[in-house]
């Protein structure tokens, strides 16, 4: 119950909702989701997290026929309360080059992309503004 009290997609105040952030990821993510997990190898420009070394860029990917969806995290980001926890923002403003390749299979083309952003690492939507991410 915890869980859903706290960071529940969808919040109520009366006959006012409010979307929050964490929405937006698992809808794009749910409608994705059928097909097999592959496992994803990430590499790149790294930083010292709670866990140890992690690359800045994360990754998922499911292959749903021919279909393949990747998901991606994009950990860099421009603000001081990141900076203090030692994570260095990524060079070209955070942006990264992303190369996907599969050993058995040709990429022939993208369907769609989807970016889900915010001006900070802490940016969320609020009821006056449901804009912010």
């Amino acid at each position: 119950a915890r869980v859903v009290n706290v960071i529940a997609p969808l919040k109520t105040d009366g006959d006012n909702m409010l979307v929050q952030s964490i929405f937006w990821a698992f809808e794009m993510i749910s409608s994705r989701k059928s097909g097999e997990a592959l496992r994803t190898v990430n590499s790149g420009p790294t930083y010292n997290a709670d866990i140890g070394e992690t690359t800045y860029i994360d990754s998922a990917t499911i292959l749903d026929g021919d279909r393949l969806s990747i998901f991606l995290i994009n950990r860099s980001v421009n603000d001081e309360e990141s900076a203090e926890q030692g994570i260095d923002n990524l060079p070209n403003n955070g942006e990264a080059e992303v190369r996907v390749t599969l050993p058995d299979f040709d990429i022939v083309a993208v369907e769609n992309a989807e970016i889900l952003t915010g001006s900070h690492s802490k940016a969320e939507n609020t009821y006056e503004d449901q804009t912010i991410v």
